[in-house]
Formats: C-alpha cells, structure tokens, sequence
C-alpha cells in the first residue's frame, strides 16, 4: 500500500489520505480483511501523531473485525459465537460507564438511555444472525449489525469524554493509556503525554495512600470481581491540591485474564 510506504517515512497526513481511499475500495469490493487493516494502520497512525483517544477507538474497531470471519464452513455457528462475544464486549462497557454512576447524578439519564438502546441491539443482532440460511444475507445483515455496534461505540465515547468526572485508563500494570477531558480539566493536563511526561508512568504513585493500601485495593476487586472506592488527595499539575473520592475497577478479557484498570476520580474538596 502507497499508505505503509508514506507511514514509514512519517509523512502522516498523506498516509491517511491514501489509508481513506483504500477504505473506500474495501467498502465498495465488501472486503473484510482489508477493513481490518484499514483500522490497525490507521490506529498506529493517530498513536504516532498524538491522538490516542482515536487511535484506541481504531485499535477496538480493529480488534473486533479481528475476530469476525466470514465465508467458511459452519457459518451460522461462527456467527453465533461472535454475537455471543459482542455481548461479552458490550456487557464489559456498560460496566465501565456503570462504575461512575455513584458519582455521576447529572448523567445518570443519559446512561440509562445508553445502556438500554445498547442491549436493545445486541438482542436485535442476536435475532438477526439466527435467522440467517444463505450466504447473501448473512453477509449482508452482519454489515448491518457493524454499524449499529459503530454507532453505539462512538455514543458511548462521547458519554465518556463529556462526563464531570475525571476517567482514566491503564493497563494491568498500572501504565496510563487514556484519559478523558473531564480528568484533563480536572488536574490540568493538556493530554496523556503530557501527564506522563510530568508524573511517569506508575500512575498509583500519585495517590497520598501508600503503595501497599493501593495494592491491597487492587487485590481485593480482583479477587471479588468488583470496583473499590477509597479516598485520598492528589495535586493538579499546578501543585494545588485536591481531596479526591476514587472508583478503581479491574476489567477482564474473554479468557478472565485482568487487561485494564479504570479509574473514575471525583473532585470532594468542597464537600
């Protein structure tokens, strides 16, 4: 692809003015694999050029087509079984909204309407791929079923990203991966870079709790399955100082292997 080529010598912009016309190829030939490509090139794309919130929106997208095969035999039990992973996908999501909910009263509206009309199209994907006989519509109604699932995804960033409250993501190890505007306006940090580059990467050293309270936290909500609260201080990027109320949740993948960590942190000092 003319994008890789343009990607290797880090001319970015050109890369996805080619990585959008190759999509357009792959939409009007149906072609699934390169849909996957698309998304992996063009995650790694806005990773380099410092859009990780797209980026990591490309990389799920990426994931998910991943799995999604198409045209072999014994179609209608791979479709089955990929349903049941959108739900398992899904049922992770609505957790990670659902954890902010104690501290999220003005948003709790929103979230209701969200996680209903998310189940209501699991269930209607869960409906449309069992009725599906031949080739033609099976192919046709699981394009249709991944653009309910896009739709949903992108409502779903957006709850995230206007949200009061300050949420941030790392991995297993506690490296930070994402944050969103509320967490940014919160401490004051212009994006992820910008907070790695003041504070590192150990994202519980923050905390004014010690290293051994956080990890006996982390113990337990792995161990029960459920998010922790605690309370601690923590300063801006100023140096003021902020009494904090935190929600820590462990997320797990298909295999109940812990991936990611998500923090929804809620500003106190006036309470």
């Amino acid at each position: 692809l003319l994008a890789a080529s343009y990607m290797a010598t880090k001319d970015y912009a050109i890369a996805l003015d080619y990585l959008e016309d190759f999509k357009r190829n792959v939409i009007e030939h149906q072609l699934i694999t390169g849909l996957r490509m698309y998304h992996k090139m063009k995650s790694e794309i806005l990773y380099e050029i410092g859009d990780t919130k797209a980026a990591y929106i490309n990389r799920l997208q990426y994931e998910k087509e991943l799995d999604f095969q198409l045209y072999v035999e014994k179609e209608q039990e791979i479709l089955r079984l990929q349903v049941e992973n959108e739900i398992i996908e899904k049922d992770k999501q609505i957790q990670l909204l659902n954890s902010t909910k104690t501290f999220q009263n003005r948003n709790i509206e929103n979230q209701s309407k969200i996680r209903n009309l998310l189940i209501f199209g699991v269930l209607s994907a869960f409906l449309l791929t069992g009725g599906l006989y031949f080739r033609y519509r099976e192919k046709t109604r699981i394009h249709k079923i991944m653009v309910e699932k896009n739709v949903l995804l992108q409502k779903l960033s957006i709850v995230a990203s206007e949200t009061m409250n300050g949420v941030i993501i790392t991995d297993k190890h506690g490296t930070p991966e994402w944050m969103n505007e509320g967490y940014q306006r919160m401490f004051g940090w212009d994006s992820i870079q910008d907070f790695i580059q003041h504070t590192g990467d150990d994202f519980l050293s923050l905390s004014s709790l010690t290293i051994e309270e956080l990890q006996n936290y982390q113990q337990i909500a792995i161990a029960e399955r459920r998010s922790i609260t605690y309370q601690s201080h923590n300063q801006t990027k100023s140096g003021k100082r902020l009494d904090i109320q935190s929600s820590m949740t462990p997320v797990f993948n298909e295999r109940d292997e812990l991936s990611y960590w998500v923090l929804v942190e809620t500003d106190i000092t006036e309470i």
